[in-house]
């Protein structure tokens, strides 16, 4: 986006995003109580994707920006 002066669309508030109106894994409701460093290890198919977005709505600091990687196997 610099290179092609771009400017960055503005941050997105993950608090105001509901992430699946489901019944959450074990889990996933304790990663998203976790204040801090998270690392996450569970099968293909189990929901971590739910579990990094509840853990970044509590985590995000306002106006802060969230960047999730996948593995390059992955994508």
């Amino acid at each position: 986006m610099a290179s092609a002066h771009v400017d960055p669309p503005p941050p997105v508030d993950l608090k105001r995003i509901d992430i699946a109106p489901v019944q959450f894994r074990g889990f996933q409701q304790r990663a998203a109580e976790v204040r801090g460093h998270l690392l996450l290890r569970a099968p293909t198919g189990s929901g971590k994707t739910e579990a990094a977005l509840m853990w970044a709505q509590a985590n995000q600091a306002r106006a802060g920006r969230v960047y999730y990687v996948l593995p390059h196997t992955a994508s």
